[in-house]
């Protein structure tokens, strides 16, 4: 059973995958491994404009799955080593997920 807060909901365990639970976050690491040195911006628009993106852009910084790097004044964003293993393990998830489908009793 997962814990409840006091309200119902469900507490955060602590649990490092809770950043993907919410949000775009995933699509968002597998998008700045694709396109290292991409902007806010360039995310916003391949993702969503949602009031809480720049959050989950702090929270995979502050996970170490990102960086950030001030150039000419725009902050652009690069995958740390462990951003680009996970995006990588991602893409493994999504290709045997994908498998499933085509093969739904093998």
């Amino acid at each position: 059973m997962l814990p409840r807060n006091s309200m119902g909901g469900i507490r955060r365990t602590g649990d490092p995958l809770e950043i993907f639970e919410s949000g775009r976050a995933m699509q968002m690491l597998r998008i700045i491994c694709a396109e290292q040195g991409c902007t806010r911006t360039d995310i916003y628009r391949a993702v969503t404009r949602n009031m809480a993106m720049p959050r989950k852009i702090e929270e995979l910084a502050e996970a170490g799955l990102i960086e950030t790097e001030v150039e000419n004044g725009i902050l652009h964003l690069y995958p740390t080593e462990a951003g680009l293993r996970v995006s990588q393990l991602l893409d493994e998830i999504s290709s045997v997920i994908e498998g499933a489908f085509e093969h739904p009793h093998s």
